[in-house]
């Protein structure tokens, strides 16, 4: 099964993501046809969110790591999961995370 934290779903076209009634369907409508292509939206929790924040203060200095990029390691570090990423460089100095690199 494939997995997405909610930061995923906020990277998707802003037009989406308006305060209107349409922006409440079509978020449900996203939720919807990701679970039945079988993707696993994952809740981020205090542990990830803890992860994240560690990260970030880890690397944010030394490779510009940003939060949106600490959630998605630290939910593959909590999780156990492999990062499946076309762009490694925002996450192969975190030794401990196992990347698979694909490119589109």
């Amino acid at each position: 099964m494939r997995s997405l934290t909610p930061y995923h779903l906020q990277c998707l076209p802003s037009r989406i993501w308006s305060f209107s009634k349409a922006c409440a369907t079509s978020v449900k409508t996203i939720k919807s046809s990701f679970r039945e292509m079988g993707v696993e939206i994952i809740p981020i929790d205090e542990h990830m969110s803890s992860k994240a924040v560690d990260l970030v203060e880890q690397y944010t200095l030394s490779h510009s790591m940003e939060l949106a990029d600490a959630l998605i390691a630290s939910t593959c570090l909590e999780r156990g999961e492999i990062l499946f990423t076309a762009n490694d460089k925002h996450y192969k100095m975190i030794d401990e995370l196992r990347i698979e690199v694909f490119r589109p």
